[in-house]
């Protein structure tokens, strides 16, 4: 019965996300966190790093970013326990919003190291495959080198994200396509090579 009132909890903190309702979806992932605390060691400790890693992303939009940091770290730990099967793919998202949050911080090497660990993990998973998350990373790695002022490592991965968005929309035009073309352009005007920025 706790069990099921833990997940309630954390459906309903999903639900005030979406309705914006965002005090309200906080104290849910609190409650639900407590609970799951409550009855597992470690049978429960996927949904416990699930909670922590949806807190985490609250603090995150909320540009908390201490606070964030610290329950992906905690989010993190967990994953790496049982970083088993589809858990891996938590550990992947984990590592991309951790250094999301540190490029946010301005941290730009602490960005890249998880960036980069994130980027190994989708590798070993989709072998070979395509997927948004791994678009997504390569494209925010790239950003994180143009906030570097590492214009040919940006360009890169740039490239890399360009090529992934591509395949995953099979040939149609998408915002991830739009977005990652304008970022290309900012890295390159950011370089100084304004010739190819206005291709």
């Amino acid at each position: 019965a706790v069990f099921d009132a833990a997940d309630t909890l954390n459906n309903l903190a999903i639900i005030y996300s979406r309705m914006k309702q965002y005090n309200k979806a906080e104290d849910c992932w609190r409650q639900a966190l407590f609970m799951y605390r409550q009855i597992s060691q470690s049978a429960g400790s996927v949904d416990i790093a699930d909670t922590m890693y949806n807190l985490a992303t609250y603090y995150y939009c909320m540009k908390n970013y201490n606070k964030a940091e610290d329950y992906y770290l905690q989010a993190l730990s967990m994953y790496r326990q049982i970083s088993q099967g589809a858990h891996r793919i938590g550990k992947a998202k984990t590592l991309t919003n951790l250094a999301n949050t540190y490029n946010a911080m301005k941290q730009y090497s602490k960005a890249e190291d998880y960036y980069l660990q994130a980027l190994a993990i989708y590798k070993q998973i989709l072998h070979g495959a395509d997927s948004v998350e791994m678009a997504n990373t390569l494209n925010n790695l790239a950003g994180n080198y143009n906030d570097m002022k590492h214009y040919d490592k940006a360009e890169k991965y740039y490239l890399q994200a360009l090529s992934r968005y591509r395949k995953i929309s099979r040939g149609s035009y998408s915002v991830d396509i739009a977005n990652t073309l304008l970022n290309r352009g900012h890295n390159y005007s950011s370089s100084g090579n304004e010739r190819r920025a206005r291709e």
